[in-house]
């Protein structure tokens, strides 16, 4: 049986070191494709015109929800 000091077994660098290169080149890997993600830049009038027409259309699909239709 072999001995090893305490540091060299419990050493969380060792352990650790894998697993902070992972997240390190995930979170680069996301950094890379978050800014070269194409950006769509709406005003509020632009935002509160999209959502007055999506409500708009759910009113207009809300009177033929129980096949009432006279």
């Amino acid at each position: 049986m072999t001995t090893m000091s305490i540091p060299v077994i419990a050493s969380p660098r060792a352990v650790r070191r894998p697993v902070v290169r992972r997240v390190a080149r995930a979170l680069g890997l996301a950094l890379i494709a978050w800014a070269k993600a194409d950006r769509q830049h709406r005003t509020h009038d632009q935002q509160a015109l999209s959502i007055r027409a999506e409500n708009d259309r759910q009113k207009a699909l809300a009177f033929y929800r129980y096949g009432i239709t006279s």
